[in-house]
């Protein structure tokens, strides 16, 4: 066994074709774990509205692009070769579709009195953050910044710098319009994405001699474990917390929750507390969020499009030397005839 995984191991195609599986993996569960997070503070919108949208959009085009890559493949008898190009050009696709959430997204929206700049900030120092919105579509850093001093229902009353004298809790809504260009490109981007699903496994089912085959599959599904964990208890100071976005037994590739929460982190304006003791974020600055998670995003699928290339070229490398080969043992058979 030993000599066998050397010898896999020692195939380029293979081996890279594994690396850029994994990056891959990365970028997809990263986005899994953290997109429905990710919609509901850009766009403003309700938690279970986010989780609606982007679970039915998975769940459809996901089937839909994993079958036309295996009819693509099939239809057009792909090679080797032929199923890196296709790999190549689906990485492309993706990597120029995540830069497109650079511009789908919103703006900051402004906080009376995260500045100081509502009457009765100096009267509110120290308060937490709790966003309310009035009548007309101001948002206040708390109730106390909007001079409310009655709360009934979680309607506030009595508000000395609200319109109507009135405040409800949350923000107040935007005329951000790029909703559902976001969701049409996560929807183009599931579908591309899985179209990859059959074309990797053949890339990698013919890089392998017939003996080592069996080997090279569990070896290569004993990579993938070490990078997996069962997510039962997964929590971290905030409320990046991947047991709110997934189920309590699903698999996921353990490093991305991990980058992902880290990044929530590092783009949170407002920390909550209880008793002193900090707790979820209460408001993320949505542009930095943007930027930053898309750049990774994008970062990904550049490394795995780099990777794809060096497979084309390590694959036709063998390709010809076994035409070679072929060719050599051919005349060879001529000339002893």
């Amino acid at each position: 066994i030993p000599i066998a995984l050397v010898r896999i191991l020692r195939k380029p195609v293979y081996s890279l074709t594994i690396l850029a599986l994994l990056f891959k993996l990365f970028g997809v569960i990263g986005g899994l774990s953290f997109g429905p997070k990710y919609t509901e503070n850009q766009f403003n919108i309700p938690t279970w509205k986010a989780n609606i949208i982007l679970g039915a959009e998975k769940l459809v085009t996901a089937t839909l692009g994993t079958f036309l890559g295996g009819y693509l493949t099939s239809r057009l008898k792909l090679s080797r070769q032929g199923c890196i190009k296709m790999c190549l050009v689906l990485a492309a696709i993706c990597t120029s579709l995540n830069s497109l959430n650079f511009i789908f997204g919103c703006e900051n929206p402004e906080i009376i009195g995260t500045d100081n700049s509502s009457p009765q900030s100096c009267q509110c120092e120290g308060v937490q953050f709790m966003a309310v919105c009035d009548g007309v579509g101001r948002t206040f850093h708390s109730p106390c910044h909007a001079g409310c001093t009655t709360m009934i229902s979680n309607i506030y009353s009595n508000c000395s710098e609200a319109a109507n004298g009135t405040v409800a809790i949350g923000i107040c809504q935007s005329n951000c319009p790029y909703l559902i260009p976001y969701v049409a490109v996560a929807v183009l981007l599931t579908f591309v994405g899985t179209m990859g699903v059959i074309p990797v496994s053949l890339i990698i089912l013919r890089s392998l001699d017939d003996r080592d085959k069996s080997i090279a599959f569990g070896m290569q599904s004993f990579i993938l474990s070490l990078t997996e964990q069962t997510v039962r208890k997964y929590t971290t100071k905030s409320e990046n917390n991947i047991r709110l976005y997934a189920s309590p037994e699903v698999d996921v590739f353990i490093p991305a929750p991990i980058v992902f929460g880290y990044l929530f982190d590092s783009v949170c304006k407002e920390w909550s507390s209880s008793c002193g003791t900090k707790g979820a974020c209460a408001l993320y600055d949505i542009e930095a969020m943007r930027y930053t998670l898309n750049s990774v995003e994008v970062g990904v699928g550049l490394i795995v499009f780099v990777i794809y290339i060096f497979v084309f070229h390590f694959a036709k490398r063998d390709d010809a030397k076994k035409k070679n080969f072929e060719n050599g043992h051919e005349m060879n058979k001529t000339i002893v005839i």
